[in-house]
Protein backbone atom coordinates (compact mmCIF):
# COMPACT_ATOMS: atom_id res chain seq x y z
CA UNK A 1 0.00 0.00 0.00
CA UNK A 2 1.43 3.39 -1.00
CA UNK A 3 0.13 6.18 1.22
CA UNK A 4 1.14 8.84 -1.27
CA UNK A 5 -1.77 7.64 -3.34
CA UNK A 6 -5.01 9.35 -2.31
CA UNK A 7 -6.72 5.96 -2.55
CA UNK A 8 -5.09 5.09 0.76
CA UNK A 9 -7.39 7.46 2.58
CA UNK A 10 -10.36 5.45 1.42
CA UNK A 11 -8.56 2.20 2.14
CA UNK A 12 -7.80 3.38 5.65
CA UNK A 13 -11.42 4.18 6.33
CA UNK A 14 -12.65 0.99 4.71
CA UNK A 15 -10.19 -1.27 6.42
CA UNK A 16 -10.63 0.32 9.82
CA UNK A 17 -14.20 -0.88 9.70
CA UNK A 18 -13.18 -4.52 9.25
CA UNK A 19 -13.66 -7.12 11.94
CA UNK A 20 -10.55 -9.25 12.44
CA UNK A 21 -7.05 -8.19 13.43
CA UNK A 22 -3.84 -9.24 11.73
CA UNK A 23 -1.44 -10.85 14.21
CA UNK A 24 1.28 -8.51 15.45
CA UNK A 25 4.27 -8.40 13.17
CA UNK A 26 2.45 -9.96 10.23
CA UNK A 27 2.57 -7.85 7.08
CA UNK A 28 -0.48 -7.57 4.89
CA UNK A 29 -0.20 -6.55 1.26
CA UNK A 30 -3.42 -5.22 -0.18
CA UNK A 31 -4.28 -5.03 -3.83
CA UNK A 32 -6.37 -1.87 -4.26
CA UNK A 33 -8.21 -3.60 -7.11
CA UNK A 34 -9.64 -6.20 -4.73
CA UNK A 35 -10.56 -3.92 -1.81
CA UNK A 36 -14.29 -3.25 -1.64
CA UNK A 37 -16.10 -0.48 0.18
CA UNK A 38 -17.64 -1.75 3.38
CA UNK A 39 -21.28 -1.22 4.25
CA UNK A 40 -22.67 1.80 6.03
CA UNK A 41 -22.73 0.69 9.67
CA UNK A 42 -24.26 3.80 11.22
CA UNK A 43 -27.37 5.48 9.83
CA UNK A 44 -26.26 8.76 11.27
CA UNK A 45 -23.49 10.44 13.19
CA UNK A 46 -23.98 12.74 16.15
CA UNK A 47 -23.69 16.49 15.66
CA UNK A 48 -20.48 16.39 17.71
CA UNK A 49 -19.04 13.69 15.43
CA UNK A 50 -20.04 15.67 12.33
CA UNK A 51 -18.33 18.79 13.72
CA UNK A 52 -15.15 16.85 14.46
CA UNK A 53 -15.14 15.19 11.03
CA UNK A 54 -15.77 18.55 9.37
CA UNK A 55 -12.59 19.91 11.01
CA UNK A 56 -10.63 16.82 9.91
CA UNK A 57 -11.85 17.11 6.32
CA UNK A 58 -11.01 20.84 6.24
CA UNK A 59 -7.51 20.17 7.58
CA UNK A 60 -6.70 17.64 4.88
CA UNK A 61 -8.77 19.13 2.03
CA UNK A 62 -5.71 20.23 0.08
CA UNK A 63 -4.04 16.81 0.08
CA UNK A 64 -7.10 14.55 0.19
CA UNK A 65 -9.66 15.59 -2.41
CA UNK A 66 -12.69 14.02 -0.73
CA UNK A 67 -15.83 16.05 -0.23
CA UNK A 68 -17.32 16.46 3.23
CA UNK A 69 -20.19 14.16 2.22
CA UNK A 70 -17.74 11.44 1.13
CA UNK A 71 -15.75 11.87 4.31
CA UNK A 72 -18.85 11.62 6.50
CA UNK A 73 -19.95 8.48 4.66
CA UNK A 74 -16.52 6.93 5.15
CA UNK A 75 -16.76 7.48 8.90
CA UNK A 76 -20.31 6.03 8.88
CA UNK A 77 -18.71 2.81 7.56
CA UNK A 78 -16.41 2.49 10.58
CA UNK A 79 -17.22 -0.06 13.26
CA UNK A 80 -16.14 2.50 15.87
CA UNK A 81 -16.37 6.03 14.44
CA UNK A 82 -15.26 7.70 17.68
CA UNK A 83 -12.03 5.69 17.74
CA UNK A 84 -11.34 6.49 14.10
CA UNK A 85 -12.20 10.17 14.54
CA UNK A 86 -9.71 10.33 17.42
CA UNK A 87 -6.97 8.82 15.22
CA UNK A 88 -7.67 11.33 12.45
CA UNK A 89 -7.77 14.21 14.94
CA UNK A 90 -4.33 13.18 16.17
CA UNK A 91 -3.10 13.13 12.57
CA UNK A 92 -4.69 16.53 11.88
CA UNK A 93 -3.12 18.11 14.97
CA UNK A 94 0.31 16.79 13.99
CA UNK A 95 -0.18 17.97 10.40
CA UNK A 96 -1.18 21.46 11.50
CA UNK A 97 1.71 21.75 13.98
CA UNK A 98 4.24 20.72 11.35
CA UNK A 99 2.79 23.06 8.72
CA UNK A 100 2.91 25.99 11.18
CA UNK A 101 6.63 25.31 11.63
CA UNK A 102 7.19 24.86 7.89
CA UNK A 103 4.75 27.28 6.21
CA UNK A 104 6.41 27.23 2.78
CA UNK A 105 6.01 23.56 1.93
CA UNK A 106 5.09 22.65 -1.62
CA UNK A 107 1.96 20.68 -2.38
CA UNK A 108 4.11 17.57 -2.99
CA UNK A 109 5.79 17.99 0.39
CA UNK A 110 2.42 18.40 2.12
CA UNK A 111 1.26 15.17 0.52
CA UNK A 112 4.35 13.45 1.92
CA UNK A 113 3.67 14.91 5.36
CA UNK A 114 0.15 13.49 5.15
CA UNK A 115 1.45 10.10 3.94
CA UNK A 116 3.93 9.93 6.81
CA UNK A 117 1.25 10.75 9.36
CA UNK A 118 -1.21 8.28 7.87
CA UNK A 119 1.40 5.54 8.00
CA UNK A 120 2.46 6.59 11.50
CA UNK A 121 -1.13 6.34 12.69
CA UNK A 122 -1.00 2.62 11.89
CA UNK A 123 2.59 1.66 12.71
CA UNK A 124 5.73 2.66 14.61
CA UNK A 125 7.78 5.57 13.27
CA UNK A 126 10.52 3.49 11.64
CA UNK A 127 8.01 1.37 9.76
CA UNK A 128 6.01 4.47 8.78
CA UNK A 129 9.12 6.05 7.32
CA UNK A 130 9.88 2.93 5.27
CA UNK A 131 6.23 2.61 4.19
CA UNK A 132 5.81 6.23 3.10
CA UNK A 133 9.28 6.47 1.54
CA UNK A 134 9.34 10.29 1.24
CA UNK A 135 11.46 11.79 -1.54
CA UNK A 136 10.62 15.50 -1.27
CA UNK A 137 11.25 15.77 2.47
CA UNK A 138 14.74 15.36 3.85
CA UNK A 139 15.32 12.52 6.33
CA UNK A 140 15.49 15.13 9.11
CA UNK A 141 12.21 16.70 8.00
CA UNK A 142 10.55 13.29 7.82
CA UNK A 143 11.70 12.51 11.37
CA UNK A 144 10.32 15.87 12.52
CA UNK A 145 6.95 15.06 10.95
CA UNK A 146 6.87 11.67 12.66
CA UNK A 147 7.80 13.25 16.00
CA UNK A 148 4.65 15.38 15.80
CA UNK A 149 2.43 12.28 16.01
CA UNK A 150 1.91 11.71 19.72
CA UNK A 151 -0.32 8.63 19.92
CA UNK A 152 0.44 4.93 19.80
CA UNK A 153 -0.13 3.27 16.42
CA UNK A 154 -3.65 2.01 15.79
CA UNK A 155 -3.13 -0.84 13.31
CA UNK A 156 -5.76 -1.52 10.73
CA UNK A 157 -7.94 -4.55 11.10
CA UNK A 158 -8.51 -6.71 8.05
CA UNK A 159 -11.46 -8.92 7.23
Amino acid sequence: MKPRNVVVLGLGWMLSACQSEVPAGQAVVLDPQTVRVGPIRHDSLTSAQVARITRIQATFAEVVPASLAETLNNFRRDADPDREIAVWETMAAAYERYLRRQPRLSFAQKKEVFALLLSRSMMPAAAALANANPVRLTPTEAQQVLAEYEAAPAPLTVQ
